[in-house]
């Protein structure tokens, strides 16, 4: 097949974010592997006309490329996770004003395919959004970067990602992870916690709340970190920390288990779904639990490897790039996009 020029429409002031984030680059991979050359567009000002198709990420913003695609002809797909419902006010569907909810449903019904990443949005998406239109492919990882090598040595220092604006902060439980650093600190277990990703403006309580409780000397932010950088933590540190409110899939989970990181989240949306048996489970919203399962898996550290060690072949087997490359192949295919 001829190289055809898509679409690759994600709405962000920061178009960096493509090559940071590693599901948008998993997928521009995937689409570039096909045949097709892309053209990236990052707000609905410059959607081009004449793409032979259009591919979103997230169903945000997709009305706009989608009322173009309908224009002339051309077809549409969207990807993502879409928070149908997670009790956090603002970053859920049904928290949304009207006439967003109205533009988002009438998206997913109208564009050509909806791919859901876990099979936990899938079900609810179908039940009470779109049914005919929406696939399941789960995100994919690029395996090699992640896999540990024998000669690299864990350090003492638990580690957490999270893009930190108010709302996602919350839904990740950053206060509640320093708060958990402050009941270890009192019981004598002084361990750094190093918080990685972008910290908004409407979010730098945490860092108040780190100075009010004079953990200064422990809990460290890192700002944005490279792709290599990540790793590298998530491969030295001894714990991987993502408590949650709700996870469509929870890639960074994925991540530290894929390399053989003992991981703390919580039993919530899709993560059990994508980590099975392989992660310690807390309620993300209980410092004093989240620092008791700290301890616990600290004082069973052998243990605890050998189980992220096999989380780590639970990730290479149903969560690869391979797989996500094949299922977005048949749906192109179904589409009548490729041959």
């Amino acid at each position: 097949m001829p190289n055809k020029k898509i679409c690759f429409f994600l709405n962000t002031p920061d178009p960096t974010v493509i090559e940071r984030s590693e599901f948008y680059k998993i997928d521009v991979l995937i689409l570039k592997e096909l045949g097709f050359d892309i053209q990236f567009s990052f707000n609905y000002k410059n959607i081009p006309t004449d793409a032979y198709f259009y591919f979103v990420w997230w169903w945000t913003y997709a009305f706009f490329p989608l009322m173009l695609a309908k224009i002339t002809g051309r077809k549409l797909i969207i990807t993502g996770t879409f928070n149908l419902s997670h009790h956090i006010a603002g970053n859920d569907f049904y928290s949304r004003p009207f006439l967003h909810r109205l533009l988002i449903k009438m998206s997913a019904k109208l564009c050509d395919a909806n791919i859901l990443v876990s099979k936990y949005e899938l079900c609810r998406f179908k039940q009470q959004i779109s049914r005919n239109n929406a696939y399941f492919s789960p995100h994919g990882l690029y395996l090699d970067k992640y896999l540990q090598s024998s000669k690299e040595k864990r350090e003492a220092f638990i580690f957490t990602i999270a893009w930190m604006n108010r709302e996602n902060a919350l839904r990740k439980c950053i206060p509640e992870i320093i708060k958990s650093a402050y009941l270890l600190k009192n019981r004598g277990f002084s361990i750094p916690f190093l918080i990685c990703g972008k910290i908004e403006k409407d979010a730098l309580f945490l860092q108040d709340l780190v100075n009010d409780l004079q953990m200064n000397d422990l809990v460290k932010f890192l700002g944005l970190l490279s792709e290599e950088e990540k790793i590298k933590y998530l491969k030295k540190c001894s714990i991987y920390l993502q408590p949650t409110v709700f996870e469509g899939f929870g890639v960074a989970i994925a991540e530290a288990l894929l390399c053989g990181t003992p991981t703390i989240t919580s039993k919530v949306g899709a993560v059990s779904e994508v980590t099975g048996n392989f992660c310690s489970y807390v309620n993300g919203k209980n410092p004093a639990e989240i620092a008791e399962m700290i301890v616990k898996v600290l004082d069973n550290y052998e243990s605890n490897t050998r189980i992220a060690g096999d989380g780590a072949a639970h990730i290479q087997n149903n969560f690869n790039y391979v797989r996500r490359k094949a299922e977005i192949r048949d749906i192109l295919k179904k589409l009548n996009l490729i041959c």
